[in-house]
């Protein structure tokens, strides 16, 4: 019984063709689960950056006087004046390095939205969170200038 070349060819072909696109399927497979690890990994962070702050301000009395100080235009000492740019420009800086995340898509769009939100708040309860960027906007990206300044205006408008 001769054997049919062409049509052995043509089985080969077909099962390396279906090895192939099993192949792709699997790469899409893993790359899917890799930017589901990358945007945990991002959330993760940037909760952990906040919850450091937050627990920094519940677990420093003194610091926490001096925001409320700050918050309600008192006077504060050089040394306070100080503290509170320090603590404004790491805050600004972790809603630039999420901003930044969100926008490469590591950071979940949700999660951005809430801290949006939690940034307008600030921005329209606390004077000296503005204060501090306005002398200050040279040290960010421009494109964070720009969000902040969106926020700022929408917030003013109110």
């Amino acid at each position: 019984m001769p054997v049919n070349l062409d049509k052995l060819n043509r089985w080969l072909t077909l099962l390396a063709n279906i090895g192939v696109l099993a192949g792709i399927a699997f790469l899409a497979f893993e790359i899917r689960q890799n930017t589901t690890a990358t945007k945990l990994d991002a959330a993760s962070n940037y909760e952990a950056a906040l919850r450091e702050y937050e627990l920094f301000v519940a677990g420093n009395p003194d610091f926490t006087e001096i925001i409320v100080k700050s918050k309600a235009n008192e006077p504060l000492t050089e040394i306070e004046q100080f503290r509170v740019k320090m603590f404004f420009r790491g805050a600004l800086r972790n809603w630039q390095t999420a901003y930044f995340q969100y926008l490469l898509g590591a950071l979940d769009e949700r999660i951005w939205e809430s801290q949006l939100g939690f940034m307008k708040g600030v921005i329209r309860s606390d004077g000296g969170v503005r204060d501090f960027w306005r002398s200050n906007h040279d040290v960010f990206a421009d494109d964070f200038n720009r969000l902040f300044q969106e926020v700022l205006d929408e917030v003013e408008a109110e």
